[in-house]
């Protein structure tokens, strides 16, 4: 049996990495690239949202005549152009 020596961790190249950060600190270096899927003009994103408040958007948005979609960026339009608003809140009395 032969006693092997542990091995090495790859050593970083600090020089190569240190010419990266400079080159992308660069006014005009290359930005990162956005997250998400890109859909014509749009952008696509992932959000979890509880069910029960699906079913409510879904209602709203039926009762506007809109697509889910069309409803949550009118809602976040509105929101961003005019604030959040708390009070008067619609509620169904049951």
């Amino acid at each position: 049996m032969v006693i092997q020596k542990k091995p090495r961790a790859p050593v970083q190249d600090t020089k190569s990495e240190a010419v990266d950060k400079f080159i992308n600190s660069a006014p005009d270096a290359r930005q990162p690239a956005k997250k998400g899927v890109t859909k014509g003009k749009k952008q696509q994103i992932t959000i979890t949202m509880d069910p029960e408040l699906i079913e409510r958007i879904d209602e709203a948005a039926a009762e506007h005549g809109q697509s889910r979609a069309a409803f949550i960026n009118m809602s976040c339009i509105n929101t961003l152009d005019y604030g959040l608003q708390i009070v008067g809140k619609k509620k169904n009395s049951e």
